[in-house]
């Protein structure tokens, strides 16, 4: 009787290790190899994944400039549309950011910090969309204090005729 509980115990283990690693799988995800620049600090796009009604992006910051600190920014407001798609539709939406670590949006010289940007996903049918994003930074010194990540500003990366069939 031990043995067959016992057997049991593992068979129900194994399948859900299995449904877990079957449900990550199911996790639509895009390399990117996008590049924006503001100021000296480069923002590097790595990959978005679609989870449930978001497009989550993870991109580096690095600031480049050789003796100041650097604050960086996400542009964002609930009525600002971020993508638009390819019939003419409008997903505005609040952006969220979360840096790496729990950490600040403040970068020393040289420093890079990863961080996640996540925004409203289009409509599962739409396969090219026009991506609006703001990405700022402002210089700062050694001892300032950044304001908070995400500020009411305009767009200056955009992604047009992105196509984000592989996202659905």
């Amino acid at each position: 009787m031990k043995f067959q509980m016992f057997s049991l115990a593992i068979a129900i283990n194994l399948l859900y290790l299995l449904m877990l690693s079957s449900a990550q799988n199911r996790i639509p995800e895009m390399e990117l190899n996008w590049s924006h620049k503001s100021i000296e600090t480069v923002f590097t796009f790595h990959k978005v994944q679609r989870i449930r009604d978001s497009l989550q992006f993870e991109i580096e910051a690095q600031n480049k400039h050789s003796s100041d600190y650097a604050c960086f920014y996400v542009s964002s407001s609930e009525k600002s549309p971020h993508i638009d798609d390819n019939s003419g539709k409008d997903y505005p939406g609040i952006t969220t950011i979360m840096i790496n670590n729990n950490s600040n949006n403040k970068l020393a010289i040289n420093q890079i910090k990863i961080f996640t940007i996540s925004i409203p996903a289009p409509s599962k049918d739409v396969s090219q969309i026009n991506l609006h994003l703001g990405l700022y930074v402002e210089g700062a010194h050694q001892r300032d204090d950044c304001k908070k990540p995400v500020q009411n500003a305009d767009y200056n990366f955009h992604q047009l005729n992105w196509d984000v069939s592989s996202l659905r």
